[in-house]
């Protein structure tokens, strides 16, 4: 009898644990994710005391409801020893703490299966060992704040070490039976559900697809150095556009480079360096990320001694403006009609600027900014003229996606540049605008063989959608 009421005590423990370290919404809708990163952990104090206070310190700033280690955690004989040290440290947030594996956490004497084993014995260690290649592959569901139901998921992957091989690179990567659990694993999240939930990715070393980041001028965050990921392309990343949950991927291992972009409407996001003992320029830290409920978006920082840098908001992929901002000042004016002005000419033309060589057929107020008011499938030409309300000041994103070709200007000044022949395509561009009405204008020309025009917008707090109607007034 005794055996049996502690076997039921131990198991009421277990699942108060359980429920304790439940990943969940808070009343406000979010999620507050505090990922660290490349720690290397070494049990030297002179390395290790200067961690420790980057490690509290930022813990006590920003109160995280869930920390991640991104990789390359402990360096250490014996790993016991590093491990017990830096996960006491983890453990004095009081909230659910996870990790992966970096291409350094196997080269002492332990395995990563070993080190995993040894972390489930933390109260607030949350993960479970895959069945797939390496050790920390799982899911966690982040449930909502008012049905207690998942409603978002946080996927974890061991990105492995090196390939042994110098014929196919030195990193090795994502291998092919991860990729199709993660791919089944999110069918079954969205079959439970009933619907696609969104979800953010974790792993140590970044894709190769972070390159094409690094030389995009949108991009958030410092790009110091190459980035050293698989030479391999195991498509990673076509699995996650295919099955269109995961919002943003986070990875480490590259020190020097610290910056978050959009790479085909996923945001790919370096963390900070947060270990003393390791190379690298940059300020240690950490990345916060929170996780918006219902919502496919999240917002996200570096969180630095020095105070938190880098602000950037998903989807817009947009950064808050600063004092050094050149900001376009609103219109000293109170359009009373709504909608914008619209002229619809028809002709053979190979660019908007041809536009005035073409006579007026019609004109009238548009509501929308669309190909309504087209009366000719081939050879015609609409522009729209008007005011836009912005509603806070901020940088805005606008986007043409047109056939044949379309120009944006605000103020007039040409922001999305969309001109010439050409079939279906997307063009972006971004502008720093104050509260207040701004001047738009939009020309767009149809030569032959299809036609659409799709005019949108975004900013932090604005998801992209098409300008809505309430927005324009002439």
């Amino acid at each position: 009898m005794k055996k049996f009421f502690f076997a039921l005590l131990l198991s009421a423990v277990a699942m108060a644990y359980a429920q304790k370290n439940q990943l969940k919404f808070n009343s406000d809708g979010e999620l507050k994710i505090l990922q660290f990163t490349d720690i290397h952990w070494s049990n030297e104090p002179k390395y290790t005391n200067k961690t420790t206070e980057t490690l509290r310190r930022i813990i006590a700033a920003e109160k995280p409801d869930f920390i991640v280690l991104d990789g390359d955690n402990v360096n250490c004989i014996p790993m016991r020893d590093g491990w017990r040290n830096l996960g006491k440290i983890i453990e004095e947030a009081g909230v659910p703490w996870t990790l992966v594996f970096g291409n350094h956490d196997a080269e002492q004497d332990w395995t990563n299966a070993q080190s995993f084993d040894f972390l489930k014995t933390f109260p607030h260690f949350v993960g479970e060992k895959g069945s797939v290649a390496g050790v920390a592959n799982f899911s966690l569901p982040v449930h909502s704040s008012k049905t207690n139901k998942p409603a978002a998921t946080l996927y974890f992957l061991d990105s492995g070490d090196y390939t042994r091989n110098p014929k196919l690179g030195n990193y090795a990567w994502i291998k092919r039976d991860q990729i199709s659990w993660y791919a089944e694993e999110s069918e079954r999240i969205e079959k439970s559900a009933g619907k696609t939930l969104p979800a953010l990715m974790f792993f140590h070393i970044p894709l190769p697809e972070f390159a094409v980041v690094a030389k995009d001028p949108a991009k958030v965050g410092e790009a110091n150095e190459d980035v050293s990921s698989a030479a391999v392309n195991s498509g990673l990343m076509a699995a996650i556009l295919e099955r269109k949950d995961v919002i943003g991927v986070f990875c480490g291992h590259d020190h020097d480079n610290n910056y978050i972009g959009s790479y085909r409407g996923v945001a790919l996001g370096y963390g900070a360096k947060t270990g003393n003992d390791g190379y690298g320029r940059l300020e240690q830290g950490g990345r916060v990320i929170t996780l918006k409920e219902d919502q496919f978006a999240f917002s996200s920082y570096l969180s630095l001694p020095s105070g938190r840098k880098f602000p950037y908001s998903f989807p817009s992929g947009l950064s808050e403006i600063s004092e050094k901002t050149k900001v376009l000042k609103a219109q000293n004016v109170k359009p009373s009609n709504e909608g914008l002005h619209y002229s619809y000419y028809e002709g053979k033309i190979k660019s908007v600027k041809e536009i005035g060589n073409l006579k007026e057929l019609k004109s009238g107020t548009a509501t929308k900014i669309d190909l309504e008011n087209a009366a000719a499938e081939d050879h015609f030409a609409l522009s729209f003229s008007g005011y836009i309300r912005i509603p806070e000041t901020a940088f805005y994103k606008f986007y043409s996606y047109s056939d044949d070709g379309s120009v944006i200007k605000i103020d007039g000044q040409t922001i999305v540049d969309n001109d010439g022949g050409h079939s279906a395509q997307r063009k972006e561009g971004i502008v720093a605008l104050e509260k207040g009405y701004h001047k738009i204008e939009v020309l767009y020309f149809e030569d032959y063989m299809g036609q659409v025009l799709d005019v949108g917008i975004s900013s932090i707090g604005i998801p992209e959608q098409n300008i809505p109607a309430e927005m324009l007034s002439h």
